[in-house]
């Protein structure tokens, strides 16, 4: 059975802010102290490779594991966050044009042909999520973590619940009904030809 630990990177200040994010953007003071305490309970657990996309903030925040676990670490794009508009990066989500943007990345899911400007659209995230667990699951490492992103987790993980047979506005409309915490920690697991979900956004490592 392949097992596959999916984590979400440490804080930003572009979290805390509302702010598109791009990149180059690293973690916060807070999400150091995270990736840290993750770290320290990350090596408890059995895997023999690190993935991570590569953005600085994932990067940033697989570095404390590798210096507590010696294991193979690869960067892979497949793992990124969706990406808006580079244009957008430092305005905030919350004004209209970005709203509208993030709604119809939903409402405008199953139109291939809509777009804005170097953006991916949904079918491009859907289609790299699908890409994404095909590579994890014709790697021979039995059990692998994975730094990655909030929204792209949160369709990968609801790709995975509806049985890798959503349409891609049922995939995106995961964005909206489920939440993650930043470095909480899901994970999957490939058994009888089908990826399953195990765990979803577990984050005891910051239980007082």
């Amino acid at each position: 059975m392949k097992r596959i630990y999916l984590v979400r990177h440490g804080q930003t200040n572009a979290n805390v802010t509302q702010k598109c994010q791009g990149p180059d953007e690293p973690l916060s003071e807070v999400g150091e102290t995270q990736a840290y305490r993750l770290a320290e309970r990350i090596k408890e657990l059995s895997f023999q490779k690190i993935i991570a996309s590569d953005y600085v903030r994932t990067q940033q925040t697989a570095q404390p594991i590798r210096e507590y676990v010696d294991v193979p670490f690869e960067t892979s794009a497949l793992f990124r966050e969706e990406r808006w508009p580079s244009a957008w990066l430092e305005r905030y989500e919350t004004e209209p044009e970005i709203k509208e943007f993030a709604d119809n990345l939903i409402l405008k899911a199953n139109d291939e042909t809509w777009r804005v400007e170097d953006a991916e659209n949904t079918a491009d995230i859907h289609n790299r999520i699908i890409a994404a667990l095909e590579f994890l699951k014709n790697d021979p490492t039995e059990e692998i973590l994975v730094v990655s992103h909030g929204s792209f987790l949160k369709q990968l993980i609801g790709h995975v619940l509806l049985n890798g047979k959503g349409t891609h506005e049922e995939v995106a409309s995961f964005k909206i009904t489920m939440k993650t915490i930043n470095t909480g920690i899901s994970v999957i697991v490939f058994e009888k030809d089908k990826w399953r979900l195990l765990t979803w956004n577990d984050h005891a490592h910051f239980a007082e």
